[in-house]
């Protein structure tokens, strides 16, 4: 009974723990340089030591990445497509963010 107590005692503890993470997120729509959603535009979203949350924007270039306990001061969200500048942002401490973002075009060699 005393080692069921310890197991319960402990999960009670790792879901308060966890139940303090905050979800950092960030939304809005990639266009390319004359305004248009983009579609296939890859988005991602990453912070340290945590796996990438990666999205793939649809014919309105729409997105919505994000993870729970990020740390919003060092998370960054890149925006990459074949045929255009890759851009990033950092999140500069904001757990919300919702931007328009526009990629331009690359440079021709």
């Amino acid at each position: 009974m005393a080692r069921l107590l310890r197991w319960g005692s402990a999960a009670i503890v790792f879901v308060v723990a966890t139940g303090c993470d905050e979800d950092v997120f960030v939304k809005g729509i990639v266009r390319g340089p004359t305004g248009t959603p983009l579609e296939g535009a890859t988005v991602t979203f990453t912070s340290p030591g945590r796996p990438p949350d990666t999205a793939k924007t649809p014919s309105d270039g729409s997105f919505n990445v994000g993870m729970i306990g990020a740390d919003p001061a060092k998370a960054r969200v890149s925006f990459e497509k074949e045929g255009f500048q890759k851009v990033e942002r950092a999140l500069e401490g904001q757990p919300q963010w919702a931007m328009d973002i526009t990629l331009p075009p690359k440079a021709a060699h």
